[in-house]
């Protein structure tokens, strides 16, 4: 007895079902395929925040190379980091630094120009880099020309200045040195220069939100005192009049003004280092010394 087969109803519903499956399936492909082809921002943003994340992830083990002092790992890993975000800076710092480990300041200095060129905008950054490789060399007169360079764009010029001042100090210009070493202190110490200088560096940061970049201009721009008023200055003064490395700035003054010799500002000095920072042997041992003269 032969059997003969036949589409029942149900069967026409299955096939309809998937028929109607396929379609979906093909048409969401469609869609994406075009809205890849155009490229719209949010489809953008996504795959841009996707390889930051994965080029700080890379960037992370660039640093777990240098800390174990595998320099040459460190600069794989920072090339690839900067292949998927060339404007992450502190890949491009760290791959100078290991190049000047390894001895070859050309590619140091050059890794940290072509970041200066690619971000304008946070150029400060890789002159303090290149000040500091020259400095780690003793080429004082290099170094400082870098920190020079950092200071006229630098939100937090404080430490450009002290060393521009200690490297000032090694040139044998001692007048400059002060000169540089007064212009740290008073940065160190200036509450609205901290704030001012938070806002610029937070510019770059925001560049790709026009909205919070409009306002962050408007604060930047904004000379009224009532932002700074909010904030309680004698605090910020008292932590920043107690910081030891204003004692060492002292100090390296007090040493500077007792070669100009002009002992009483030396003293000066000394004591000044001595009442922010009573630990600071060296400046207590150096009044002791001009004192008993």
């Amino acid at each position: 007895m032969s059997h003969s087969s036949s589409i029942t109803p149900a069967d026409y519903k299955r096939i309809y079902a998937i028929r109607v499956f396929l379609i979906l399936i093909w048409g969401g492909l469609l869609v994406f395929g075009i809205i890849t082809l155009l490229q719209p921002a949010w489809l953008t943003d996504v795959s841009k925040m996707g390889k930051e994340s994965e080029a700080m992830d890379i960037k992370k083990m660039g640093d777990n190379f240098m800390a174990k002092d595998e320099f040459n790992s460190a600069i794989a890993s920072y090339q690839k980091a900067l292949e998927r975000n060339p404007e992450l800076y502190e890949a491009g710092g760290n791959m100078a630094i290991a190049y000047s480990k390894l001895g070859n300041t050309d590619m140091a200095e050059k890794t940290l120009k072509n970041m200066i060129n690619l971000i304008p905008e946070r150029d400060y950054i890789g002159y303090m880099n290149l000040a500091d490789i020259y400095l780690n060399k003793k080429d004082f007169q290099k170094a400082r020309e870098y920190y020079q360079q950092s200071i006229k764009t630098n939100p937090f010029p404080a430490e450009a200045y002290k060393f521009a001042g200690f490297c000032s100090k090694q040139l044998g210009d001692l007048e400059l040195a002060l000169q540089y070493y007064n212009q740290a202190i008073a940065k160190i110490t200036d509450f609205e220069q901290l704030y001012k200088g938070s806002l610029q560096r937070d510019r770059y940061r925001l560049k790709g939100s026009p909205d919070l970049a409009e306002d962050l201009e408007k604060l930047i721009k904004n000379e009224d005192k009532e932002v700074l008023q909010k904030y309680d200055e004698q605090i910020l003064h008292y932590i920043q009049s107690h910081d030891p490395e204003n004692a060492k700035i002292y100090n390296e003054m007090g040493v500077i003004f007792h070669n100009l010799g002009n002992v009483e500002m030396a003293k000066h000095a000394f004591q000044q280092a001595i009442n922010i920072d009573p630990r600071n042997k060296k400046a207590r041992d150096n009044l002791r010394l001009i004192t008993q003269n």
